[in-house]
Parts: C-alpha cells; structure tokens; sequence
C-alpha cells in the first residue's frame, strides 16, 4: 500500500517575516527627493527671477523730473564767471588787480609735477635728479634733461647727447622741444626758456657734482625749497641754477607773478610766497641740512 506524504510547511526553507523598516525606508527617500527637487527647481527659480530682474533694471529708462525755472534757479547754481583785464578785484590794500588763478594754478601744477618726477627718479637710482657733468667736472645739461624720463618725455630724453654740451651742434636743436610742463605760464618770453630753477650752492638740492639722498635732507623735506620761480628765465636745457651763498643776498625771484613766487619744497608741496617775505627765514629754507627751525606761516601769502 503506497504511502502518502503530508505536506509539512518545514519540508521548504523559511522565509524572512518581513519587517517594516522596508516601508519607512523607501517613505523616508521619497520624501528626501522630492525635498531635493523641489530645492533645486526652487533655486533655479531664484536665479531667474534675479537675472530677469537684473536684465529689467538694465533697460529701464531714466526719468527726470521736470522741474520749474524757479526749482532750478533754487537748485543749481549759476557758472562762476572770472572777471579779467581792469575788472578784477584789486589785491588787498593795493589798486593792483590780483593775477588770475588759471596760470596760478598751472604752475603749481608743473611744480608738483616735477617734485613727483624727481621722487620718481630717486626711487630708481637712489639720489635726486642735478646737472650732468662730464668726467672732468664741466657742467654740460641742466637737471631738467635727466627729468624727462620720468615726465611722459622718454622719446626726448633718448635723442639728447648727455655726454656732450647743451650748446653742442647735436643738443641745440632740441631747444625748441621744450616740454610744456617747463614753459612759462604767462607772459611773452622767447621759446626755450624757463623760470623753473634751482638753487646751486653750499648745502643746496642742487649743490655742483653732489648726489643728495633722502637721508641728507636733515632739516626735512618739508622745510627745504628744491625749486622756485625764479626772477629771470633760462635756457630749459642750460645748467644754469640760482647761485646761493648764505652771507650774500638772494637771487631775483618771482618773475612770473610781480614779486610773489611758488616754491616746490622736497617733500613735493608747492607753497606760494608772498612778495614781502623774510630773507633770513628763505635763506635758511634754501640749504637742506642747516638745521634751522622754519615757519612757513611767515613767508607764505
């Protein structure tokens, strides 16, 4: 008699109960991706909405408010107007018209033009700009020459012939490429001529075949004159400087504005003198390490 087998369910290999971390699982990335694009589709939104924004503030036009002749008479003020010739107003305590400040101020301009100039030149060869001499000591170019380099004039430095004369047959003819920043702000002068000059002397900026630092200016560069405007020009390229000796009286000065004259001092200021300024207080702002203590309150205008 053939026997029948009972199905038992531990004939077969159980199977896992599920569990119900699977469900949660998949809830909990479902839920983190659509976190993460509705972050991303957020953002994008975002940024279009700024350039959009960015490109509509591009294109929209200005508008002015009109305003009333009245407003405008209120709001904006009228041009100043300089009066010239015998209209304008006398210097004080004198009938003398004052000189209009157009040529006042463009020479200040060149001055402090060249003080920067001549910082720039000590930067690179570590002592101020002064006459070039030959190996025998004869004066050939004024300080002006070597300057240019470091004033937007580098073609015209390069054709000059620095070991020759500024009178030689070659120099001469660059006379008459005298750079504006040298030229005289008024008046009627012959081409060529300056009145930018310095002072040549014992103890000057400019004392013959000396090179002068930084460090050497002990009464400080802010007392010490470097370049002034002189009472008479010069030839641009000519090594002809203001002779200085302290027991002697001053050169004529001031010959661009009647009497009173700018003076670039070494720390690269311009200050104008007034015309009745006391000698012994500019002679001892003439020499760099005198050790003289100056008050430029008296001397200037």
């Amino acid at each position: 008699m053939a026997r029948i087998k009972r199905y038992d369910d531990r004939d077969e290999p159980r199977r896992p109960a599920p569990s119900g971390a699977g469900p949660i699982l998949l809830v909990v990335l479902a839920v983190a991706g659509a976190g993460l694009l509705l972050l991303c589709g957020g953002g994008a939104a975002m940024w279009l909405f700024m350039a959009r924004t960015e490109v509509q503030q591009q294109h929209v036009p200005r508008v002015e408010v009109a305003r009333s002749d009245e407003e405008r008479v209120e709001q904006e003020p009228a041009p100043v107007t300089r009066p010239t010739g015998p209209d304008r107003p006398a210097r004080k305590g004198t009938t003398e018209p004052a000189p209009d400040d157009g040529p006042m101020k463009l020479s200040r301009d060149n001055l402090r033009r060249i003080g920067l100039a001549a910082h720039n030149y000590d930067s690179s060869y570590g002592n101020f700009p002064n006459n070039v001499y030959s190996p025998d000591g004869k004066p050939l170019l004024s300080w002006r020459v070597p300057l240019l380099a470091y004033l937007e004039e580098e073609n015209l430095y390069r054709v000059f012939k620095h070991d020759e004369p500024w009178d030689s047959e070659h120099n001469k003819k660059l006379i008459a490429r005298m750079p504006k920043v040298y030229a005289p702000v008024r008046g009627k002068v012959e081409p060529g001529l300056t009145y930018y000059r310095g002072f040549a002397g014992p103890g000057t900026m400019f004392e013959p075949r000396t090179k002068i630092a930084v460090f050497g200016i002990h009464d400080g560069a802010a007392h010490t004159a470097w370049v002034v405007e002189a009472g008479e020009p010069v030839i641009w390229t000519k090594p002809d400087d203001l002779p200085f000796d302290p027991k002697k009286d001053l050169p004529k000065l001031g010959g661009l504005f009647d009497g009173e004259f700018h003076v670039l001092t070494v720390d690269a200021q311009v200050h104008l003198i007034r015309k009745d300024f006391d000698p012994e207080a500019f002679r001892a702002m003439v020499t760099r390490s005198g050790g003289e203590i100056i008050d430029l309150k008296t001397l200037k205008k």
